[in-house]
C-alpha cells in the first residue's frame, strides 16, 4: 500500500504490506528475503492495517524511522531506530510518539510524512464522523504537524496556525478532512497535495 525511501537513497525501495505489518527491501532489483521490520500488533480488515512509513531528515546520522498503523482501539504513530545492519530495523527501539483512539472500522487516513520545514505531518481521518472533520477539538479530520527532533515524543511548531491554542489544537495544521489517505510534498513548490478520499 505505500512505497517510499530514505532520503538520498537510491538503492533501495521501501514496501509496506497493509495486513501483514512487513516492510520490505526492494535493493538493486531484488527483493530481500528478510524484512525490514515486521509490526506486531496491527489490527487487520476492512480499512485497517500498516499505513506509512517516514524517515526522518537526518535518517543518516539518527537512524530514526516513524511507522503509523491500526492497532486494537485506535492507531498509532510509533518511532523506530534502523539496526547496525542498514537492511534490518531495531525493533528494541520502538517508542509511541502519538495514539488516536477510535473504535471506527473505516476513515482512518494514516499517511505520514516530512515536510521540506523538518516537520513530521501526520494525515487523520475523521473515521466515518463527517461531523467532527471541521469544528470540533478532537484530532479527527486534521492534519497535524508535529515537531519530533527537538522533543520526546514531541513538540509544537511556533508556525502552526493554533500555535498558542490548547492541546491538541496547537498540533493542527490543516481541518476538514474525511479521509486524508495519501499526500506528497512537490519537490519544487513545497506545496503539500491532500488526496482526501471521497
Amino acid at each position: 500500500v505505500y512505497l517510499t525511501a530514505p532520503p538520498g537513497d537510491t538503492s533501495r525501495v521501501f514496501i509496506l504490506e497493509l495486513s501483514s505489518g512487513r516492510i520490505l527491501i526492494l535493493k538493486g532489483g531484488d527483493l530481500l528475503p528478510q524484512p525490514f521490520i515486521v509490526q506486531t500488533g496491527v489490527t487487520s480488515g476492512g480499512e485497517r492495517g500498516l499505513f506509512s512509513l517516514a524517515f526522518h531528515p537526518e535518517y543518516s546520522k539518527n537512524g530514526y524511522f516513524f511507522v503509523s498503523y491500526a492497532r486494537e482501539g485506535g492507531v498509532v504513530v510509533r518511532r523506530y531506530r534502523v539496526s547496525s545492519n542498514p537492511d534490518i530495523a531495531d525493533t528494541r527501539t520502538g517508542v509511541d510518539v502519538i495514539f488516536f483512539p477510535t473504535t471506527s472500522p473505516i476513515h482512518f487516513g494514516g499517511w505520514i510524512g516530512f515536510g521540506p520545514d523538518g516537520w513530521l505531518y501526520i494525515a487523520k481521518g475523521e473515521t466515518g464522523y463527517r461531523a467532527l472533520a471541521a469544528g470540533d477539538s478532537t484530532r479527527l479530520g486534521k492534519i497535524l504537524r508535529l515537531d519530533v527532533t527537538s522533543a520526546f515524543p514531541y513538540a509544537i511548531p511556533p508556525g502552526n496556525p493554533y500555535a498558542s491554542a490548547p492541546s491538541p489544537a496547537n498540533e493542527f495544521w490543516a481541518v476538514g478532512f474525511r479521509n486524508p489517505w495519501r499526500c506528497s510534498f512537490d519537490r519544487e513548490t513545497g506545496d503539500l497535495y491532500i488526496g482526501d478520499v471521497g
